[in-house]
């Protein structure tokens, strides 16, 4: 059976964050009961260009159950587990992972991972039967498991192919979390793929979804595909800042990093991508 649709709010890091998430869903009117459910998203990685010392986007370990436990009272609240060992990722996510699962108070994974062992997810999947897991597609993903970056419909199918039983989501993301985008035939195109051959699982797109443009999109991509996927926003959904004693070439390189979660544009993208999916 297909999971529903979400409306995600990703990069989450602190309590506050989370407060602020949860009133702007319930204001939105996007709730469990609805057509489109709500979705929270908290980063965490072992990667050192990842972890909370050098980027505002990761909490600290010691704080994500403060967050969660906030988060659980919304409905589905995901890790989005970044690494970059496709082999040996799940041993490193067990310790951060277990713990909020067995509490219940994490009920997804997003495996931010460029091709990741189909032993290690399917590893996960049977360590936390009731995880509802998210397997991103993106352009480095494709080109590490097919030779080509470009999202052709038969090698989105062999993308996904492998992962098919231990999956309920698959993300259409290019640049994982930094603001690419697609074009909506080639959101569509890849939407057909895995909405004919890969029935129980639940489509979401992502790439430089805004509290301003969030409604447009939305409706242009339903005029290709209807109303059955959800959407995920993060870089368009923070404010940009510069620390003190970066350099111009420091910042310019890393610009994505350098950012704070902004409720205020987080609740207006809600609103707007509420009022265009009609929940």
């Amino acid at each position: 059976m297909r999971e529903k649709p979400y409306i995600e709010v990703t990069g989450i890091a602190t309590q506050e964050d989370a407060k602020q998430v949860i009133s702007g869903f319930k204001r939105a009117g996007i709730s469990m009961e609805k057509s489109h459910i709500p979705m929270a998203g908290v980063l965490s990685s072992h990667e050192p260009e990842n972890t909370y010392t050098s980027d505002w986007r990761y909490p600290r370990p010691e704080r994500l159950r403060g967050i969660f436990e906030d988060l659980s009272k919304l409905g589905i609240a995901a890790l989005h587990y970044d690494s970059k060992n496709p082999k040996g990722f799940a041993e490193k996510l067990y310790p951060i992972l277990r713990p909020l699962y067995e509490k219940g108070l994490c009920k997804g994974l997003q495996i931010n991972v460029h091709s990741p062992d189909k032993g290690q997810v399917k590893k996960i999947a049977s360590s936390f039967p009731e995880l509802e897991i998210i397997l991103p597609l993106t352009r480095n993903g494709l080109k590490i498991a097919t030779g080509s970056e470009e999202y052709e419909p038969i090698r989105v199918a062999d993308y996904i192919r492998p992962y098919y039983d231990f999956i309920s989501y698959v993300l259409v993301d290019p640049s994982l979390g930094k603001g690419g985008e697609l074009n909506a035939n080639v959101y569509a195109d890849i939407y057909a793929v895995i909405d004919e051959q890969f029935p129980e699982v639940c489509t979401i797109l992502a790439g430089s979804f805004d509290h301003n443009n969030v409604h447009s999109r939305i409706r242009n991509l339903m005029d290709y595909i209807g109303s059955g996927f959800g959407i995920d926003a993060q870089s368009g959904l923070r404010s940009q800042v510069r620390p003190k004693g970066i350099t111009d070439s420091q910042f310019n390189k890393n610009k994505h990093k350098y950012t704070l979660f902004a409720p205020e544009r987080a609740n207006e993208y809600l609103r707007n991508a509420a009022r265009a999916f009609g929940v």
